[in-house]
């Protein structure tokens, strides 16, 4: 039987579009990537108030680097571009994350915004990725890098994973979404601590690909995102 998932956004969150989608899934979904914590409490106590025995999905953030401008602001057909971790200089889009080592260091191409504006690869290297836009577009503040054949460190974002699920300790859900998976260590370890939580894997890069026979194993449903693949 096919179940439906919704993800709720500021968009959607209005009365009138949370009854619809109470309504029509059977599942609702708060991206963590967006939006400050204390919006996704407010919202997720209201649906649980309006329908208790409605399944929270929290998807939570995982190692993947997501810009830091501020503002919105134009990029060029053909401009040179880099972004960097952590490096300061006003010709260098910041970003929240350090950037993945690659698999495959032939890559011809990456994205922003989970594919919707491309860039042919130049280099990366001392955590900064330097690329050639491949169309003019406005890059909007905290849209995410796709780096085919990517592979991210496992202890840092272990490391997010686990504040993330002790900030929302007291939220009331009931599924985890981990975003960018790459081992089966990780679900085991918080499972221990999270007995009661479903554990959603997302698998959307080159290393969570190639260990999803244990990442499958080890989690209690598994979702195939977009995200490096």
């Amino acid at each position: 039987m096919t179940k439906i998932l919704a993800t709720v956004g500021p968009v959607s969150s209005n009365k009138k579009n949370i009854k619809f989608i109470l309504d029509k899934s059977e599942i609702v979904r708060f991206n963590m990537s967006h939006n400050l914590v204390n919006w996704h409490k407010k919202n997720i106590n209201l649906i649980k108030k309006r329908d208790p025995n409605k399944y929270i999905l929290v998807d939570i953030p995982g190692a993947k680097p997501r810009t830091l401008n501020k503002n919105t602001f134009k990029i060029n057909k053909g401009q040179r571009v880099s972004f960097a971790f952590k490096v300061k200089n006003k010709n260098i889009i910041p970003i929240s994350n350090p950037l993945p080592k690659l698999h495959n260091k032939k890559i011809k191409y990456f994205s922003v915004s989970d594919g919707n504006f491309l860039f042919k690869f130049v280099s990366l290297k001392n955590n900064k990725l330097v690329g050639i836009s491949s169309q003019t577009f406005d890059l909007q503040p905290k849209k995410g890098l796709n780096i085919p054949f990517s592979i991210y460190d496992d202890k840092y974002q272990s490391k997010i994973y686990i504040n993330f699920v002790k900030k929302i300790s007291k939220f009331n859900y009931d599924c985890v979404g981990l975003s960018f998976v790459q081992s089966a260590k990780i679900i085991k370890t918080l499972k221990n601590y999270n007995k009661n939580k479903i554990f959603i894997s997302k698998i959307e890069n080159f290393l969570g690909y190639l260990n999803r026979k244990d990442i499958i194993m080890a989690s209690d449903a598994i979702m195939i995102d977009r995200g490096d693949l």
